[in-house]
């Protein structure tokens, strides 16, 4: 008896399959698409608290980075992607980005300032792209050259790169 083998989805297949208005979130792990749930109650404050205070920071210190609603990351393997609950981009590198203009995909790691997971009931996922980040260290060209943190969560874990957990 032979099983019959399912091709891996492609991030580009992702994209294009990712429905509108949904009320989930989805996420291609490893060729295949996961629904999160949307972000409820205490993971949107987190998430809603973080976001504002990165911006007025960024703003008091006047650089040039911006915090976008809604992105894609595309890790460089071509089935992953993820959206990040808080996702910090700099302004000059994202117009380098051939698709952020149309798609808000984030490929190239020199727009990523800082990408924040906020660890909730899918904590595995959000630990499982931790691992995937650590063990693949960039996107394209360098996804964690600066910060990746993981709120709420129980793990810190010393790198060459700077991974950051915080307890709240």
């Amino acid at each position: 008896m032979t099983q019959s083998q399912h091709k891996p989805i492609t991030f580009d297949d992702f994209i294009a399959w990712y429905p509108e208005n949904s009320e989930h979130r989805y996420e291609l792990h490893n060729g295949v698409i996961i629904e999160i749930p949307k972000p409820r109650g205490k993971h949107s404050e987190i998430a809603g608290f973080l976001s504002l205070e990165l911006g007025l920071q960024c703003r008091s210190s006047q650089l040039s980075c911006f915090i976008p609603k809604e992105s894609v990351v595309k890790p460089f393997r071509d089935f992953a992607g993820y959206e990040p609950d808080v996702i910090v981009l700099d302004r000059h590198s994202v117009s380098k980005e051939p698709r952020w203009e149309t798609e808000s995909i984030i490929t190239m790691g020199e727009s990523v300032s800082l990408i924040v997971e906020v660890v909730s009931t899918n904590w595995r996922d959000d630990y499982f792209f931790l691992e995937i980040m650590k063990k693949w260290g960039t996107l394209n060209t360098g996804l964690l050259t600066t910060c990746h943190w993981v709120a709420g969560g129980l793990l810190a874990t010393p790198s060459n790169r700077r991974f950051l957990s915080i307890n709240l």
